[in-house]
């Protein structure tokens, strides 16, 4: 690891020395179980030397902790991991898009809930999608910064999208994915035969933006 500010070094030595100990390994172990030599082990320990991204990743997995902790001196909360029961998702209040996918004034097209909201260093957000059966006139073509996964439960959906050669509509059924670049415009609607359903689809919509989750939804 290249690291041009030199302060990182001790900082990363120290947290490294601090997990090492609280793990209750000594040189010799941790540096037998990474392929390192205990004397290479104590010079990043000590801050004189660089540690390599293939050294951080084993470290971190014989340490049992995530690379980022190992790399910050001051790493997030805990937990590492977040359990959404189905008994629970019901009651998660959605949450709105802040991109407009409806025209003005006209209905809802889906229930967004969020599914990960008790981890709380999210890099990608996770939703259940609740389609509602909408006209299509109804819905904008929009975009946004970041990506999209999208998986199908139940029922069907349609996206429409561009690719090289123009405007595309693709539609979804159970078992389903799609990976979707949000920059380009695009909208979703579900399908249903059943023009008395009120829910057309339910889609597992795992979203990523640089800007975070306040950017893409509002409470």
């Amino acid at each position: 690891m290249d690291e041009r500010d030199e302060g990182l070094r001790p900082r990363i030595g120290d947290r490294l020395q601090a997990l090492r100990e609280a793990h209750g390994w000594k040189f010799d172990q941790l540096a037998e179980a990474v392929g390192l030599s205990p004397r290479h082990l104590r010079q990043i320990e000590d801050g004189e030397c660089d540690l390599a991204v293939d050294k951080a990743l084993l470290l971190a997995r014989a340490l049992g902790r995530p690379l980022s902790e190992l790399l910050t001196p001051t790493p997030g909360p805990g937990p590492y991991y977040f359990v959404q029961r189905s008994s629970e998702i019901a009651q998660i209040p959605g949450r709105t898009r802040r991109t407009p996918v409806e025209r003005p004034f006209a209905p809802r097209s889906k229930t967004c809930r969020p599914l990960a909201r008790g981890f709380p260093t999210r890099h990608m957000y996770p939703y259940l999608l609740s389609m509602l059966n909408v006209d299509i006139g109804t819905l904008n073509l929009h975009e946004h910064h970041g990506h999209e996964f999208l998986y199908v439960l139940d029922g069907e959906l349609e996206l429409t999208t561009y690719s090289e050669d123009g405007r595309v509509t693709e539609t979804l059924r159970p078992g389903d994915a799609c990976y979707l670049d949000s920059t380009v415009p695009h909208l979703v609607r579900g399908q249903s035969r059943n023009p008395y359903a009120k829910t057309s689809a339910e889609v597992i919509d795992v979203f990523w933006s640089p800007l975070g989750e306040s950017y893409l939804f509002g409470d």
